[in-house]
């Protein structure tokens, strides 16, 4: 997130606006810095936008052209309810983690009220498919691929995997792809629940065990 939400910006010549730390658990202040701030550009997790749309007041932020989501399921109804205040903003959901690093999966949300796989937009949206040169998996326990709709492990398989923890220890989660006998091609298993639709997307469905996320 460093990398991407700081440097990169920088990179392109823009500023990076920050706010107060008492602003990000205040809808309205929040809502009225966004707006005295124009941001064009944000990365928001699922509840940090909807600490930002919770807001009564009638303020519009009309130069937010785009939101990026991660960290946790998205849901359409925080589509719809950023879309309220920012009629003008082009969502996409991000999937990543901290091993594989930066985001391996993109899914730009459709700007009408039903996503491609045509579920009510007030349904889980999609974490999409993988970047160039990155396969979205869904494993079942014997590491085989699930059939549509199924629910296994969210697998990636990239080049850009890190090559394990300082501590040596990985519980199980950098496997070497059963279906190739390529040492060097490997698996992250991301401990995420997912299921596969019709048209090839991978949606998240929440942890497999009890991992906390603040």
């Amino acid at each position: 997130p460093l990398l991407r939400d700081i440097f990169v910006p920088l990179a392109a010549g823009a500023q990076i606006s920050i706010p107060a730390a008492n602003q990000l658990t205040d809808s309205t202040a929040l809502l009225n810095w966004f707006a005295q701030e124009k941001i064009t550009c944000t990365h928001l997790t699922p509840a940090m936008c909807r600490v930002l749309t919770a807001s009564e007041q009638d303020t519009r932020l009309p130069t937010l052209r785009l939101a990026g989501f991660g960290g946790d399921r998205l849901n359409g109804d925080v589509i719809q309810a950023l879309r309220a205040v920012a009629p003008d903003v082009a969502a996409v959901n991000f999937s990543g983690t901290t091993e594989t690093p930066q985001v391996m999966a993109v899914y730009p949300v459709p700007a009408h009220a039903v996503v491609d796989t045509g579920a009510a937009l007030s349904g889980a949206v999609p974490i999409g498919r993988g970047i160039e040169g990155v396969q979205l998996l869904v494993l079942d326990e014997k590491f085989n691929l699930c059939a549509p709709g199924c629910v296994g492990q969210i697998a990636i398989r990239t080049p850009y995997l890190t090559e394990g923890y300082i501590s040596g220890e990985d519980s199980g989660r950098y496997v070497v792809n059963p279906h190739h006998r390529d040492v060097n091609d490997r698996l992250y298993l991301t401990g995420d629940r997912g299921r596969f639709s019709l048209d090839g997307l991978v949606e998240f469905l929440g942890r497999m065990d009890q991992q906390v996320k603040i």
